[in-house]
């Protein structure tokens, strides 16, 4: 898996678990705000992420219905995978 292609699924790792600021994001990440500020830019831009409307903290970002859903046909993938048998 690429560096870009981990920071990002990352980030919909970590807003999954809450709404996060571009900052709180680029420090989990150990990553520059603007490279943090890239990344949420192009999720938002896929619509996989949105701003929290209304957010009285500062502009955070949550995993949007398209990424929840990304989430459970991965989730539901998993659970079709059939494991490997060696020696077959």
């Amino acid at each position: 898996m690429g560096y870009q292609t981990a920071n990002t699924m990352t980030t919909l790792e970590l807003l999954a678990e809450a709404p996060r600021s571009v900052p709180e994001l680029a420090d989990h990440l150990k990553l520059s705000p603007p490279a943090a500020r890239r990344i949420m830019r192009r999720l938002a831009h896929d619509q996989y992420v949105e701003r929290v409307p209304d957010d009285p903290i500062r502009q955070r970002y949550r995993v949007s219905a398209r990424g929840r859903a990304l989430g459970a046909q991965l989730t539901n993938a998993e659970q079709d995978v059939v494991p490997h048998r060696s020696g077959t």
